[in-house]
């Protein structure tokens, strides 16, 4: 049942239909180099949240009498979500219906992140999860549309690449090439460090584990679009061709001198490459009292994670 506060063209079965779960090992073919191009598309990304249901003991859900809850009947069963501006105790709550009986509220922690995803996103569902006794959650599940246009100059190219040895590789491989000339989004993901990819068809594509995307996510836009898939049936291989495309890349306070002066030294010092030095060098580069490699780990750590830069001291 889906839930719909602004007309739309989208597919409500697209959620169901394209949850691809891999995580692809990735690589930046080029330095992030200024440009004259500019990304603006506008896209639709979805999103899944769960959050706990309050008041289920005083509506529990009866079935011939008996409490059902607890044992799946209900599980993944949709749910309707009313406002209740009239309720004497809090006008913002959010109640909860399981087939037309009440079963609970949102909590009042969480209502303002409901009520956002109620009347902001194109559409959304709700569902019971029942996966553990006594420990309900509601899953809302909606399709958000960003309007926003995006003036991105520095990209780089990236390949990403997975082996998939499973039933549905063909599906996957077809549902990817039909992403080619596609934007994509990147969301970093609260649960884990994996940077989700999303696609302007609505659905995730995979994942990534990318500490550069992860530290520039909160500070910097990002996007992206396909540009080319290859693959090869009797290896399982699925490799992707994207740009990637950023606004700017963060630079820490206390790195700022050290990163000018390298930038200075190499000339071309743009993000997202590799780059040799040697340590006399660097000690004449980036001066340190002590003049040691470990004295120089902090830098090559920062530059990694928040530039994608591998400094190489040879």
């Amino acid at each position: 049942m889906w839930h719909k506060h602004n007309p739309s063209i989208i597919n409500a079965e697209l959620l169901e239909d394209r949850k691809i779960n891999i995580v692809f090992e990735h690589h930046y073919l080029s330095p992030l180099l200024p440009s004259d191009k500019e990304f603006k598309r506008d896209f639709t990304v979805e999103r899944k949240a769960s959050f706990d249901i309050a008041g289920i003991d005083f509506h529990a859900y009866k079935y011939d009498g008996l409490y059902v809850l607890g044992d799946k009947f209900f599980d993944g069963q949709w749910l309707d979500l009313k406002e209740e501006p009239w309720n004497e105790y809090d006008p913002n709550a959010i109640a909860i219906y399981l087939l037309g009986s009440k079963l609970g509220y949102i909590r009042r922690k969480d209502t303002d992140n409901v009520s956002y995803i109620m009347t902001a996103c194109r559409r959304y569902q709700a569902t019971l999860d029942c996966s553990f006794k006594g420990w309900e959650r509601i899953n809302i599940f909606s399709l958000q549309e960003f309007h926003d246009t995006y003036t991105l100059p520095y990209q780089t190219d990236m390949i990403i690449r997975t082996r998939y040895p499973h039933n549905d590789y063909r599906k996957i491989v077809d549902f990817i090439k039909g992403n080619i000339g596609h934007s994509v989004t990147f969301w970093k993901s609260n649960e884990n460090n994996l940077i989700a990819i999303y696609t302007d068809m609505h659905s995730i594509m995979g994942y990534i584990d990318d500490i550069f995307i992860a530290n520039q996510y909160p500070k910097t836009a990002l996007a992206g679009y396909i540009k080319d898939v290859v693959y090869d049936d009797k290896s399982w291989l699925i490799e992707v061709r994207m740009r990637f495309l950023m606004n700017k890349s963060y630079i820490k306070k206390n790195y700022i001198s050290s990163y000018q002066a390298l930038s200075k030294h190499f000339h071309q010092f743009f993000d997202a490459g590799t780059y040799h030095i040697s340590l006399a060098e660097l000690v004449k580069v980036v001066p340190r009292k002590t003049r040691s490699l470990s004295a120089y780990e902090p830098l090559i750590k920062y530059l990694k994670e928040y530039h994608a830069i591998k400094l190489i001291i040879e």
